[in-house]
């Protein structure tokens, strides 16, 4: 994608949450044009190229890679899960750190990628990028919820994290405003949208996110991005992160 024509986005994946075992998951496929599955195998995140074992540990390390996962495959949120915490939500501008995200006192960041990672099976990689934004989860520290969806904006070349600069005014508000209309799929106990191998390098592979995501693109206001740096996309139907 080039940078002209790159679009950044809101992203989150989603599967069924540890409450609602019958809730179904679908296993994931090879290519993006195979059919769904006749029957739910567990509920958790669904990868993008082979499906997990049945018993597939909801917590802990795990090297499969759980998500991103197919939207179309994913279940609907309830509405409370696709809520964000009211109290959380912070209007104001938030701070650059050095990752080059969009980072607020209480906890919660902002990133974004260059391309999509949750898409509909069987479909071309559509030209949007995905926006994540992460809620720490205190009473469980390994298990952040991670709301978010595509959306377009024209994007910058400019790859060097703006430390210190402001950021993200108003992002949160739209995107809670957008996720109790836009078809949010859900997904717990998944993992980082990052490969494998990278999880691993990192130390992170118990991280287990719960992801939230809109099933559509949303509308929001592309300054709220100023000074962010976009992360490379992995959607492994699509083959290598781009």
């Amino acid at each position: 994608m080039t940078a002209l024509g790159l679009a950044l986005g809101l992203g989150l994946v989603a599967c069924a949450g540890a409450a609602a075992p019958a809730t179904p998951r679908a296993s994931s496929a090879a290519a993006s044009s195979s059919p769904l599955p006749a029957t739910p195998v567990i509920p958790m995140c669904t990868g993008q190229a082979a499906p997990p074992p049945t018993d597939t540990p909801r917590s802990g390390p795990m090297r499969l890679e759980l998500a991103p996962a197919f939207l179309d495959r994913m279940p609907a949120c309830s509405a409370a899960a696709a809520t964000l915490p009211a109290a959380r939500v912070d209007a104001s501008a938030g701070v650059v750190n050095d990752k080059g995200e969009c980072a607020w006192p209480g906890g919660v960041t902002c990133h974004f990628h260059v391309g999509v990672e949750f898409v509909p099976s069987g479909v071309p990689r559509p030209a949007l990028g995905e926006l994540h934004c992460i809620f720490p989860n205190a009473a469980e520290p390994k298990s952040p919820t991670v709301y978010g969806a595509h959306f377009s904006c024209p994007a910058s070349a400019d790859r060097t994290p703006h430390v210190g600069a402001a950021c993200g005014a108003g992002l949160l508000p739209q995107l809670a405003a957008a996720a109790t209309t836009c078809d949010a799929r859900c997904c717990d106990d998944g993992t980082l949208t990052t490969t494998p191998s990278a999880r691993e390098q990192a130390g992170t592979l118990d991280v287990r996110p719960d992801f939230r995501m809109c099933a559509a693109p949303i509308q929001i206001d592309c300054g709220a991005l100023a000074n962010l740096v976009g992360r490379p996309a992995n959607a492994p139907v699509y083959d290598s992160p781009q």
